[in-house]
C-alpha cells in the first residue's frame, strides 16, 4: 500500500505560506481553503469506517437514554437536550451505513470503479 498525502506537495506548500492566515480557519473550520479546493474531487474515508455502523447501531439506546434524561431536572440544566435530540435525529440509518460500507469496500478492492464527479 502506498501512502500519499497531497497537501504536502512542495508547490502547494510554497503557495499556501503566502496566503493570509484567516483563509485557513473560517467559521471554526480548520484547513478551510484546502477543503474548498478539494470539494467534489476527493473523498475522505474515515480511519475506522465501522465506527459509523457502531454509531448507527447505538442510536436506539441513545434515544432511550435521552428520553429518560428529559424527566431529570438536573440533566435539563446540565445538557442541551434539544441539541442532543437534533443530533440523534440526524444520525445514520443502519441499512444505509451497511450499503455505503459495502460500496466503499468494493471500490477499495477494485471490484467497481468510484462514481465520477459530474461537475
Amino acid at each position: 500500500m502506498r501512502y500519499a498525502f497531497p497537501l504536502l506537495d512542495r508547490r502547494l506548500m510554497r503557495w499556501a505560506i503566502t496566503l493570509p492566515t484567516d483563509m485557513f480557519l473560517r467559521d471554526g473550520v480548520k484547513r478551510a481553503i484546502y477543503r474548498d479546493a478539494m470539494e467534489g474531487c476527493c473523498r475522505k474515508y474515515p480511519t475506522f469506517p465501522e465506527i459509523m455502523l457502531e454509531w448507527a447501531e447505538a442510536l436506539p439506546q441513545a434515544r432511550e437514554t435521552l428520553a429518560t434524561w428529559r424527566n431529570d431536572p438536573a440533566m435539563e440544566h446540565l445538557l442541551d437536550l434539544p441539541l442532543l435530540q437534533a443530533l440523534l435525529d440526524k444520525g445514520p440509518d443502519c441499512s444505509e451505513v451497511k450499503a455505503a460500507l459495502s460500496a466503499d469496500a468494493a471500490i477499495r478492492a477494485g471490484r467497481v470503479k468510484p462514481p465520477q464527479d459530474s461537475s
